[in-house]
């Protein structure tokens, strides 16, 4: 059952290879081949993201639930099986995919920015910094929190925002 799933993926036929490959670990979850199958779940989401093509717009403005659910799958998979031989792949894979979220969050920051929607971009931003802790803190991100709570009239979060921008 999970070979059916991999000529399904290698027929470009994700969702069906998607399927097959949840089967087939929920069936079988004392086998040897369930961390493949979880792994092939998560790479088949990874597929199923748009990708740049010069006709479409960026990928950074398109749909990225595909990338959304490639997240979860990945990271589920690499919490439960860590040493697999799929783990540095799948770490790789994750990457990017925080990548083009964080591109896509920065994309619509932006927007509400360029209206002067002040407020979706501060949301925004909160979202994007609760979301991708790590990478999401940058002083570009910092500075737009800081014009956009000096516009609104948050003097005090305005004032804090800055001298964290000065601690920098």
């Amino acid at each position: 059952r999970a070979r059916l799933g991999d000529a399904y993926y290698f027929q470009y036929k994700y969702a069906q290879a998607i399927e097959h490959y949840e089967s087939y670990a929920r069936r079988h979850e004392g086998s040897t081949n369930v961390p493949y199958a979880r792994f092939m779940v998560a790479k088949s989401y990874f597929q199923k993201i748009p990708t740049d093509f010069w006709l479409l717009p960026p990928v950074y403005e398109m749909d990225l639930s595909s990338a959304d659910k490639a997240r979860y799958h990945l990271e589920h998979f690499m919490r439960r099986f860590p040493l697999s031989v799929h783990a540095t792949e799948a770490s790789s894979l994750r990457d990017r995919c925080i990548d083009l979220q964080l591109a896509h969050h920065g994309y619509v920051v932006q927007f509400y920015v360029d209206r002067k929607k002040w407020i979706g971009a501060v949301f925004r931003l909160h979202e994007v910094m609760r979301k991708f802790p790590i990478r999401a803190h940058t002083l570009q991100n910092y500075k737009v929190l800081a014009i956009a709570y000096q516009t609104l009239g948050w003097r005090r979060r305005s004032l804090q925002i800055n001298r964290a921008i000065a601690q920098r």
